[in-house]
C-alpha cells in the first residue's frame, strides 16, 4: 500500500516584494541553481505525469515559451471544467506551472533580474495549490511521491528549508531510490543548512549506474571543499 499524504502545515507563503530582493542582495549560489535545474530535469523527464505536458509543449513547437505555458494550462483546465474529478490533468497543470516557474527562476538567476524570480514565485504558488489539491483528493496514488518531490524544491525556492526538507524526507519513506529526490535532499541539507557532511552521507548512497551518480559525485566533491572551509 502507498504511504498516505498528510497535509503540511505551512501553505499560506506570501511572495516577497521587490524591495527585500534587492536589500538582501538575493542571488543563489551557481552550484545550487544549475544542479537542481538538471535534476529536475531528469525527474520530470522520467515522470509519467509530466508526459503529456510536455506533449502539448511539443505539439505547438514553443517548449518553454510563456503563451504555451498559459495554453497548456487552458488546455487541461478546459478539460477539468467538464470532469471536477479529474486529478491527473489537476496534476498536469501543477506540473505546468512548476516548469513555467523553474524557466522563470534560473533565467533570472542568470541575469540578475529580481522581477523574474519574483515571477518564479507566484509561478511556485500556483504550482503548490494545484498539488495540494492533487494530494489531498487521493493521499495513497502512488506518484504522489514525484509530486511531492516538485512540493520540496517548492518549498526550498521560497525559502520555506525546513519544510523542504521534511517533504523530501517524505519522499525518501516512500521511493528511497528516487534519486533526484535524493540528490535534492543532500542540497537542502547543505546548501540550505550547512550540514555538508550529512549531505554527502546520502551523496554516496546513489549507484554508479543512476544517471544521477555524476552529478552527486561533483555534489560531494563541493560540500567537501565547503565543510573544510567552513572549520
Amino acid at each position: 500500500m502507498a504511504k498516505k499524504y498528510k497535509p503540511k502545515k505551512q501553505l499560506n507563503y506570501q511572495p516577497k516584494k521587490k524591495e527585500k530582493y534587492q536589500a538582501i542582495g538575493f542571488r543563489p549560489s551557481k552550484v545550487l541553481v544549475i544542479t537542481l535545474a538538471i535534476l529536475l530535469s531528469v525527474g520530470l523527464v522520467g515522470s509519467a505525469l509530466i508526459g503529456p505536458v510536455m506533449a502539448y509543449f511539443q505539439g505547438q513547437g514553443q517548449i518553454g515559451a510563456s503563451n504555451t505555458y498559459e495554453s497548456a494550462i487552458e488546455y487541461y483546465q478546459g478539460i477539468i471544467a467538464n470532469n471536477p474529478d479529474d486529478i491527473e490533468n489537476r496534476r498536469n497543470i501543477g506540473n505546468t506551472y512548476f516548469k513555467w516557474g523553474m524557466d522563470y527562476y534560473n533565467q533570472g538567476n542568470q541575469a540578475g533580474d529580481v522581477s523574474m524570480i519574483m515571477e518564479a514565485e507566484s509561478k511556485f504558488m500556483e504550482a503548490e495549490s494545484q498539488y495540494e489539491q492533487v494530494l489531498a483528493a487521493d493521499p495513497e496514488h502512488p506518484a504522489n511521491y514525484q509530486t511531492l518531490g516538485n512540493q520540496a524544491v517548492i518549498y526550498f525556492y521560497t525559502e520555506r528549508t525546513e519544510l523542504a526538507i521534511e517533504t523530501a524526507e517524505e519522499v525518501l519513506e516512500m521511493d528511497p531510490k528516487f534519486y533526484p529526490n535524493v540528490m535534492n535532499y543532500a542540497i537542502f541539507l547543505g546548501n540550505g543548512k550547512g550540514e555538508y557532511l550529512e549531505a554527502i552521507n546520502y551523496l554516496e548512497e546513489i549507484p554508479v549506474t543512476a544517471d544521477e551518480y555524476e552529478n552527486a559525485q561533483n555534489l560531494i566533491n563541493s560540500f567537501n571543499q565547503q565543510a573544510v572551509e567552513t572549520k
